[in-house]
């Protein structure tokens, strides 16, 4: 093959890589349901005054056992700025109040601290209001006692205090039942973990009526945090549901007064993706600088790419694959962002 061959092959390689990342947005954006109407409503969500908004956003990327950090000690754990960028960017819009938001971010995000902030949750929050938890960090499963699960594990988060041995952690029925446990008009469930695709479709499971669940990856796959964004759902979402990005983010033919959450997934989805493939180019400028050839640099890519979901799958029994997806149970519309 001459040089010229390898160098087309080698652009074509990086390019078939970095569409691969797409793939899944594009086939899969029609999934997201379509809401022709809206209900008066839930048009009217902000005039009547009745509504709130709260919320609990838990995330950690330092942990207490310094090796679970993200990424592995000692390397520099995703940073709280990072962490906080939904919060941030509810907080631009006057439907979010500080005051209704618990934030709890790394030594805050205990398992009692999350469990007391849900239980506090449950006293606020009314009939008329919306209810939105967020959590980043670590995912796991456990083995199903209650045999409510086909493949006989519980899914988990991991908060900063984690404990296998000693059953610190929550697992989906957990949250399910503090969920549950709050009587709002709908709940938003945002989970960015390993295996969280797995936290829905079981019997005692977070997917129930009148919530609408955010998850970043399939049932039986880990997920990868960037450098660059942190989190790539939650930095997709934060710039979806920021209010002085909304005449993008919109719909063409929404006049209402507000953004809603399948809106703001709508362009999360595209936005996460996109981070995916900047991930790629970086990687092959890495590898570029260290063989000087493209060729090669494809290669070591490749190789790269191979030996990580290699000792992946040795390691945990999963392959990582990011997968943004909605499982919505509300029906029409959600309002999430006022503008």
């Amino acid at each position: 093959m001459t040089n010229k061959n390898k160098s087309i092959f080698a652009l074509f390689s990086i390019f078939l890589f970095i569409s691969v990342c797409w793939v899944p947005a594009i086939t899969g954006h029609n999934d997201i349901p379509t809401y022709k109407s809206r209900s008066d409503q839930n048009t009217n969500i902000f005039k009547d005054n009745k509504t709130e908004y709260y919320a609990v956003i838990a995330a950690c990327s330092e942990y207490e056992n310094r090796r679970n950090n993200i990424p592995k000690f000692p390397f520099p754990s995703i940073s709280e700025k990072k962490l906080t960028l939904l919060y941030s960017s509810l907080l631009l819009s006057s439907n979010w109040k500080e005051e209704n938001i618990i934030l709890l971010i790394n030594e805050d995000a205990t398992y009692d601290n999350i469990t007391k902030a849900l239980d506090e949750m449950s006293t606020k929050v009314t009939e008329n209001d919306i209810f939105l938890f967020q959590w980043q960090g670590h995912g796991s499963e456990v083995p199903d006692n209650d045999n409510d699960e086909y493949d006989g594990t519980d899914e988990i988060i991991c908060p900063y205090d984690l404990n296998m041995n000693q059953s610190i952690y929550l697992t989906d029925d957990n949250l399910n039942y503090y969920f549950s446990n709050i009587n709002s008009k709908a709940q938003i469930i945002i989970v960015e973990s390993c295996l969280s695709g797995g936290l829905v479709n079981g019997q005692n499971d977070i997917d129930k009526e009148n919530r609408i669940i955010i998850l970043s990856t399939f049932e039986n796959t880990l997920g990868r945090a960037l450098y660059l964004t942190g989190f790539p759902l939650n930095f997709a979402l934060a710039v979806s549901s920021n209010q002085q990005l909304s005449n993008i983010i919109k719909d063409e033919n929404n006049t209402n007064n507000f953004i809603s959450i399948q809106e703001c997934f709508k362009t999360a989805e595209y936005l996460a993706y996109g981070q995916y493939s900047i991930f790629w180019i970086f990687l092959f400028i890495q590898c570029f600088s260290d063989t000087k050839s493209v060729s090669d640099a494809v290669i070591s890519m490749i190789y790269s790419f191979c030996l990580i979901e290699s000792v992946s799958f040795l390691i945990s029994g999963h392959i990582m694959l990011n997968h943004p997806q909605i499982i919505d149970n509300y029906g029409v519309e959600l309002p999430f962002i006022k503008i």
